[in-house]
């Protein structure tokens, strides 16, 4: 069955080239994928979700927003709406501080006769609306007052709208800076690549040549025919510790304006621990501004620390990890 089940979604993925996914071997007999996607449209323009196929048992589709939450217990109590209204699994993994939503069906589901595209949508899209729409009715109502049904009674009335599958891009090209997201996929994307090549080489560059990394994002972004960030021209850093054994840097970035802009870079090098990619991340979603202390593990895993009101208590967190 798995097989049969990876090659019919193989053969899907090659047909409908707007779903960017290429299954790969896990472990035996289990095959996954996972790609970044976007909304191109409000309430979660540009915010970046992270979609997962699984073909093991059965096909599985999860879409995650990475966000944190403060009442939890009553998102539980949306997400138990939204899984009897639409029979998709909605959840809070307070383990990894995401909104998922999830679809499993099964090789009886699919046949010869079955459309193709229909159930394409069902099976990726569906996850993805049902994230965002979970995401946007948490948000948009959490100081409300009101019932948790009758929240829900009136966010289902638009439902049509959050529900559009036209709002959602498939990043394609999330290894690649565009116009406009330069600076994240700078700080997200290529620094932690260029880090874990050769993490301790790249420090000791960065702190013996004033104008490496300067030079190094410059000609990332040339390549992407995107123009240089404004203030990555005047880059400086500090070093936080370095003895025999380990070295850690902090690099700080211009000036953070959006969501997603980081305002520092800490660079570790371990012997003993290995090398950790950190950064403190700006957050101006809800109007206020919230600083999230953050790594990126060598696998593009995501790690979030919390949620601080400024710059200066996300570093201190960090520093105690370092020194740690």
């Amino acid at each position: 069955m798995k097989k049969c089940s990876k090659e019919y979604m193989d053969s899907f993925f090659e047909k409908y080239k707007i779903f960017p996914f290429e299954l790969e071997e896990v472990n035996e007999g289990m095959y996954a994928s996972k790609e970044e996607v976007t909304f191109t449209a409000r309430p979660f323009k540009d915010d970046i979700f992270v979609q997962s196929v699984i073909v093991d048992d059965a096909i599985t589709s999860v879409c995650a927003f990475y966000t944190e939450i403060d009442d939890t217990d009553k998102f539980d109590e949306f997400a138990e709406l939204f899984i009897n209204r639409y029979g998709v699994y909605v959840w809070y993994d307070r383990d990894y501080s995401a909104i998922k939503a999830s679809i499993s069906v099964d090789e009886e589901c699919f046949d010869d006769e079955t459309d193709e595209k229909d159930f394409l949508i069902y099976v990726l899209t569906i996850p993805n609306m049902i994230c965002r729409m979970a995401a946007y009715t948490y948000f948009a109502f959490e100081d409300d007052e009101r019932s948790v049904e009758d929240i829900f009674a009136e966010v289902t009335e638009e439902e049509d709208y959050l529900l559009c599958p036209d709002f959602i891009n498939y990043d394609v090209e999330h290894n690649s800076a565009i116009e406009g997201m330069e600076r994240y996929f700078t700080e997200h994307v290529f620094l932690p690549e260029m880090f874990y090549n050769d993490p301790k080489a790249f420090i000791e560059t960065i702190i013996n040549e004033p104008e490496f990394l300067e030079s190094l994002v410059e000609e990332y972004l040339e390549d992407n025919n995107v123009e240089m960030i404004q203030g990555y021209e005047k880059l400086r850093h500090e070093i936080l510790l370095k003895d025999n054994d380990c070295i850690a840097i902090d690099i700080r970035l211009p000036e953070a304006k959006e969501t997603n802009d980081c305002t520092d870079i800490i660079l570790l090098y371990s012997e003993k621990n290995g090398p950790k990619y950190y950064n403190i991340e700006l957050d101006i979603s809800n109007g206020k501004k919230m600083y999230y202390p953050c790594s990126w593990r060598e696998d593009t895993g995501h790690i979030n620390y919390g949620i601080t009101k400024n710059r200066n208590e996300a570093m201190k967190i960090i520093k105690d990890m370092i020194s740690g």
